[in-house]
């Protein structure tokens, strides 16, 4: 049965129909939420990029009642049962309302535009002036549509004012800035449960739950059913869903490639499959296999599909130090309920955003993991990232020369490489580490008080970086007479680092002292033919200024002047770093 409430126009839904993407069968779940859910409002919060729009869209038609999209689908008998009525739908893309160019009043514009769209589209007209007196006005006017006075609200990524805001620009990152859109958005929200007796069914979709807190405060009735097994496969492909309607393509992809079915199947499960909302259920990623479909290829498209320039800033506000969160315990109430944004920790924010799923195990018990190959991936470019400048678009470019440079085995090469990494380091992050870690010198110049990072704050950057390289690295390594800084292995060389601040500005006199400790120390007696470093950090300019080195065959000392070229360097047999070398140009 179909009822015109609007003008007609091609949905998401149907453009999905007509692709070449054969639609993986979700209809099964919509009579389930119309009939469980009588004006009771749900929420649904699922990782960017995971199919909620198409969810959203797929909801408009059906509860439209346009049964000709759903021909041999499992919804297409309910919906020409006499237990259906279809109803008029208002569906807002809140990611339409996100013009934040001059703060809230541009998010107030946003917000009547797409309240004003869909007056068109329903043929009425508004006349209230304020969002959320709007947004009454026009639940009022649809529902008279209805023969019994109801309709139905689909809200779709209805966090995406919050979280585009704060992405916008680095500067937006601020408390009283997100306060102000939530001061905004809370009434326009709670317009949902004034006009309750008018909604006969309701569905907020976003990535996470915390970014706009006082909305689920506002709506006590809202039904969260993101963890709700019987809802654990609405969003993503099971393993039998992917086998079922994608055999075609994958056995044409396997003929392509030369491989086996069975072989492929395991490349896709490796990498995109192992996301949970329950613990238990796992589905792939729909974006990634759509990308694969089409390239041909694995890749890591859901890192490539879109800015995450908030979660890199989020890290380096937090100075999160990403280690390996694969089994880390947490609570159900945990994972329902991760906290404000502003005071949830990493491990919060990361299981919200997609980049941690749920695991359970035979005792009930919930522990976080990564989700796949492609997400690790990404956890680990977006982790190196959040550590470095802005000027830094990737890094891959550290990749080749890091291997290159500890294959190698010269302490010269090592440290320039150091050297530019540390200069690529980002001044928020080591601000917020240093911070976090009480670990700073304070100057003051002309009244104002400057903090410096301190040496372990560059211990934990530089162990980050080794660790997200694939590199084996060791902080605080105890030898016989105590510990060093950094210990890095790499095929079969040892390189036993030191990291000196200078305190008096004199980075060479720091890099000497480090040296005196590692041997004094005896740091690198447990390795054979170690490669030993102690780098002289300039705390005002943020580097490392000076180098003593010793291996084997090599000792010496290297300095950067002012411009950052690399001179005054020692080496050959038995060098002493006093004797004073003539200087050479090696930057």
């Amino acid at each position: 049965m179909e009822v015109s409430f609007a003008k007609q126009r091609k949905s998401l839904f149907e453009i999905f129909l007509m692709s070449w993407f054969p639609y993986v069968d979700k209809s099964w779940f919509f009579p389930k939420l119309y009939e469980s859910f009588i004006f009771e409002p749900v929420f649904l919060a699922r990782p960017r990029r995971f199919g909620k729009s198409l969810l959203v869209a797929a909801l408009d038609d059906f509860f439209t009642g346009r049964t000709e999209l759903f021909q041999g689908f499992q919804a297409e008998e309910f919906m020409n049962s006499r237990n259906f009525m279809p109803r008029p739908v208002i569906r807002l893309d809140m990611s339409e309302a996100n013009a934040l160019s001059d703060g809230v009043d541009s998010l107030k514009r946003g917000m009547i535009y797409i309240l004003d769209i869909n007056a068109g589209r329903h043929g009425v007209e508004l006349s209230k002036q304020d969002p959320e007196a709007r947004f009454k006005e026009l639940i009022d006017l649809v529902a008279s549509k209805s023969p019994d006075d109801s309709c139905v609200l689909l809200i779709d990524e209805y966090d995406s004012p919050v979280v585009s805001l704060i992405a916008k620009d680095r500067e937006l990152w601020d408390v009283k800035l997100i306060d102000a859109v939530r001061k905004v958005m809370r009434p326009f929200y709670r317009t949902i449960k004034s006009s309750g007796t008018y909604l006969r069914f309701t569905l907020l979709t976003g990535v996470t739950k915390f970014a706009i807190m006082g909305v689920f405060s506002e709506l006590n009735n809202l039904k969260d059913i993101s963890m709700a097994p019987k809802y654990a496969a609405l969003c993503g492909f099971t393993q039998a869903e992917l086998e079922k309607n994608y055999a075609p393509f994958i056995e044409k992809f396997a003929r392509q490639n030369e491989t086996e079915v069975s072989a492929l199947l395991k490349t896709l499960r490796d990498e995109y499959y192992g996301f949970s909302f329950d613990g238990k259920t796992r589905v792939y990623n729909p974006f990634s296999i759509f990308n694969f479909m089409s390239e041909g290829e694995v890749d890591n498209y859901w890192m490539d599909s879109g800015s995450d320039i908030f979660l890199r800033y989020f890290l380096q506000d937090k100075a999160a130090f990403l280690g390996n969160y694969s089994g880390l315990k947490i609570s159900a109430d945990f994972a329902k309920h991760p906290g404000p944004i502003e005071q949830t920790p990493p491990e919060g924010f990361l299981y919200q955003a997609g980049y941690l799923t749920l695991r359970e195990d035979d005792d009930g018990k919930l522990s976080l993991d990564y989700p796949n190959g492609e997400v690790r991936k990404s956890m680990t470019e977006l982790s190196l990232l959040a550590m470095m400048d802005d000027s830094v678009t990737g890094a891959g470019k550290f990749y080749d020369a890091l291997s290159s440079c500890l294959r190698s085995g010269d302490p010269v090469i090592v440290f320039q490489h150091i050297r530019r990494v540390i200069a690529d380091f980002s001044y928020q992050s080591l601000s917020a580490a240093a911070d976090k870690l009480q670990d700073y010198t304070e100057t003051e110049s002309d009244g104002r008080v400057t903090r410096s990072p301190g040496e372990v704050v560059y211990q934990k950057f530089l162990l980050k970086y080794f660790t997200e390289m694939n590199v084996l690295a060791i902080k605080e390594k105890s030898g016989s007479l105590g510990r060093a800084d950094l210990v890095v292995r790499f095929l079969e060389h040892t390189y036993v680092i030191e990291l000196k601040m200078a305190k008096d500005g004199d980075a060479m006199d720091a890099a000497k002292k480090g040296m005196a400790q590692i041997r004094e120390k005896n740091y690198g007696s447990a390795y054979k033919n170690p490669v030993l470093l102690s780098l002289g950090l300039d705390k005002n300019r943020r580097e490392a200024r000076a180098c003593v080195f010793s291996s084997s065959n090599l000792q010496g000392w290297l300095v950067a002047d002012s411009e950052g070229n690399i001179s005054s360097m020692g080496r050959g047999e038995n060098q002493d770093p006093d004797s004073g070398p003539p200087a050479r140009d090696v930057s």
